[in-house]
């Protein structure tokens, strides 16, 4: 088994807890310290890239054209976005006073594309935590964000080409089953987004115990190694 990674931040259920407890409540435990400290769920955070609503305001790069620091305020435009948390985001278009061409200026998280950089992500990671295409279509609209399976399959195809992974992995018997709850015969998994400020938001995932969860556990560290890579 491949080592851990130290990026991953880990600490202990909050409220969000709760929810994998409840559904752990009906199964038999064996003794009852050793079984409570058992059936708390591992929390692992997963640092996911935000959004910000406008474009920087700090000094504009040179034309690529012809090297004019010099630009004049064009259009401001309000664009609608994929994004679980963030619809809609404030698009700059400037014109340089030398040459005329035009350019955007994007909000950080975002770009020319209609996804933003952290539902790429998240997308990525839902696959390689075991998800099929469809089953990563399915949590991303319990995560209230619906994404094509061509787009999702076209986000997995990019991350590997730009940075080798994820690698080829096997499908986990894991279904969406509604509020963020993933269950199957190869585990039970809890995930929610958390956005702590506006410069900063997390993929929280719960793992409920079992065979499986050492498992599900060291995908999850290989996803934030990559996260840490790529920001």
């Amino acid at each position: 088994m491949p080592p851990r990674a130290l990026s991953l931040q880990q600490r202990p259920p909050a409220q969000g807890g709760r929810r994998v407890r409840a559904i752990l409540q009906g199964s038999t435990r064996p003794s009852p310290l050793s079984a409570a400290r058992a059936s708390e769920p591992l929390t692992l955070r997963l640092p996911l890239a935000s959004v910000g609503s406008a474009p920087p305001t700090n000094l504009l790069p040179a034309c690529t054209r012809c090297g004019s620091l010099g630009f004049n305020l064009h259009q401001r435009d309000w664009r609608q976005i994929k994004d679980p948390q963030c619809p809609r985001v404030l698009v700059v278009r400037h014109v340089c006073k030398r040459c005329g061409r035009a350019r955007r200026a994007y909000p950080p998280g975002v770009g020319a594309g209609r996804q933003s950089d952290g539902l790429r992500q998240l997308s990525v990671v839902l696959y390689w935590l075991g998800l099929s295409y469809l089953g990563v279509r399915a949590a991303l609209a319990d995560l209230g964000c619906a994404l094509s399976c061509t787009s999702i399959r076209r986000n997995v195809a990019d991350a590997h080409q730009a940075t080798g992974w994820p690698p080829a992995s096997s499908r986990l018997d894991l279904q969406p089953a509604g509020s963020g709850v993933l269950r199957g015969r190869d585990g039970l998994v809890c995930l929610r987004l958390e956005q702590t400020t506006n410069a900063a938001r997390f993929l929280v995932v719960q793992i409920a115990p079992g065979p499986n969860a050492a498992h599900l556990r060291w995908r999850l560290h290989e996803a934030a190694g990559w996260l840490a890579r790529a920001a």
